[in-house]
């Protein structure tokens, strides 16, 4: 515990000052000069060598529900809730030695602006589910340190690519000169980070990114008082790769902007082809990131509110209210329909059509929320995650015998299912307006209405293939609605019934599966916005 040397009660890291800050006597004491003097960096002449990263002592709270944790150097700041899953429990408490990082970005937005700034981003969505702005929710705002690498590389040597110069016209050509240009290159780069904690997604650390690295600073944990932290559990040899190419594109826009290359086009792929060469990637050091936490708990799925504590930067996972969007949606409709009205004399069978295409493109719509679903779901996109999954999955191979080992592992093989599926549903799209054609410039209505149900049975095995993936029962049951409905105004606009009742009840019915359908694109795009609970399998502390 940081105690204030003049009265003895406790001490907060103030962001308005940068200081330690005392609110009953109002001293304030810097941070790394209190940590110094105090000796809360318990490490050894020896283990302050700058290629040691040393162990300090805090607290360390492990929510009973999921296994995420988070780390204090407060004792009077208490978890009373889970930044990750969002569940309210007693977390359990530990003290623990965890490793220390070498460098700290410390807070600069403190909790009012954060607050301002995550209500004007929700706000923006006028279909923001109403629970997201309530004030309580808003003060559950946790500002969390997240573990961060941060690398450095070199470029040296001489690096030789492709440029054109300027183009010139003479008669009926133009001629393009190609320069080979080579460059002695020496130049040291640093600050590219990725966040190291499985348990922030890739997505969201992106979405913040970047920070000013020109405002980091030493480690002392005195800087964590008030705020939690969570560690470094994805290794720091992760990202080398797309780390060294930044610095290889960092380095072709110093270059340029020196004048070295003025005049000429330079063919950006082959330049960092080349640069890549030369780079020397440095050990990566370990940092901690400022980042106010709020999370947002619906059931079983869960929405991230995240604020870069450096420099303001804002993203929410907003889910949709149907209510208010189905609301917005006949509201203006209404004048739409009025407007149309006075310029187009409707008939059943021309109101249908137009059912028809805007069911068509409802699809579409369904099946690109699908893809991005699935590719969500399985972490796609999110390296580090899949990285500490691979890890912990070598450990339980590693003590498996040599036999179950052999069986267990299989190799993986080119999915063509999804490459089917995509066919299928193009087909399906495309199929009552394709059989409503053939059918018109042909007398062969029955193989018309043939070919149109057998792509109608692709579309099924299309969304079956997709609902295995999610795990989602509902998208079959919308889908059959949409597809009986879709059939049967394929049918009526075929035959184009005398009575006008029948073109009208296939309307009404494709208007339905549509809203249907629309409601769970809405419901797969709250399921987008949100993310299933999380269960970490954490060792903790200095291990």
């Amino acid at each position: 515990m940081y105690n204030c040397e003049n009265c003895g009660a406790a001490l907060r890291y103030d962001i308005s000052s940068g200081l330690l800050k005392c609110d009953k006597c109002m001293s304030l004491f810097a941070p790394d000069e209190y940590d110094e003097k105090h000796n809360k960096d318990s490490m050894s002449g020896a283990e302050k060598n700058e290629d040691y990263d040393g162990v300090y002592d805090t607290i360390r709270y492990r929510c009973p529900h999921c296994g995420g944790e988070i780390y204090t150097e407060d004792e009077n700041t208490a978890a009373s809730f889970c930044s990750y899953c969002g569940a309210s429990a007693v977390m359990e408490e530990e003290f623990v030695g965890i490793k220390r990082p070498k460098y700290v970005i410390p807070f600069k937005i403190d909790k009012d602006m954060c607050k301002k700034l995550y209500l004007k981003q929700v706000r923006s969505n006028i279909f923001a589910d109403s629970k997201l702005k309530k004030p309580g929710h808003i003060e559950k705002f946790r500002g969390i340190y997240i573990p961060y690498w941060v690398y450095s590389a070199k470029h040296t040597g001489i690096a030789s690519f492709g440029a054109d110069g300027k183009s010139t016209r003479k008669g009926d050509y133009i001629y393009t000169p190609k320069y080979m240009v080579n460059v002695d290159i020496d130049d040291e780069s640093t600050g590219v980070s990725y966040d190291a904690s499985a348990s922030f997604d890739d997505v969201l650390s992106e979405s913040i990114a970047p920070y000013d690295y020109n405002g980091v600073k030493k480690f002392y944990p005195s800087y964590l008082t008030g705020f939690f932290a969570d560690t470094a559990d994805v290794d720091g040899s992760v990202y080398v790769d797309e780390a060294g190419e930044k610095f290889d594109e960092i380095t072709l826009k110093r270059i340029e902007n020196e004048g070295s290359l003025k005049g000429l086009t330079v063919e950006n792929e082959k330049a960092i082809s080349s640069f890549s060469k030369i780079r020397f990637m440095k050990r990566a050091d370990s940092a901690l990131y400022p980042v106010w936490f709020l999370t947002y708990r619906n059931e079983d799925r869960l929405a991230y509110s995240i604020i870069n504590g450096q420099t303001g930067k804002a993203y929410a996972d907003v889910p949709i209210d149907r209510r208010k969007y189905f609301l917005f949606s006949f509201i203006l409709a209404i004048p739409i329909f009025l407007f149309l009205e006075s310029l187009i004399t409707y008939t059943p069978h021309k109101v249908l059509f137009c059912c028809m295409i805007i069911a068509a493109i409802v699809a579409i719509m369904c099946n690109i929320e699908l893809k991005r679903l699935i590719k969500r779901n399985n972490h796609e996109d999110d390296k580090g995650y899949r990285s500490k999954q691979l890890e912990e999955k070598k450990k339980e191979f590693n003590e498996m015998d040599v036999i179950d080992l052999t069986d267990k592992i299989k190799i993986p093989e080119k999915d063509k299912k999804s490459t089917l599926a995509t066919i299928a549903l193009i087909c399906i799209i495309a199929s009552p307006f394709l059989s409503t054609l053939f059918i018109y410039f042909s007398q062969f209505k029955l193989l018309g209405l043939v070919f149109g149900i057998g792509v109608g049975i692709g579309l099924f095995f299309s969304i079956l293939d997709k609902e295995k993936k999610l795990d989602d029962k509902k998208i079959i049951k919308e889908f059959i609605v949409f597809e009986v409905a879709i059939w049967f105004s394929t049918l009526v606009y075929v035959i184009d019934p005398v009575r006008d009742f029948i073109s009208y009840g296939a309307i009404i019915l494709l208007i339905i599966g549509i809203i249907i359908l629309i409601s769970g694109i809405i419901r797969l795009y709250n399921i987008l916005a949100t993310k299933p609970l999380p269960h970490f399998n954490r060792r903790g502390g200095s291990q």
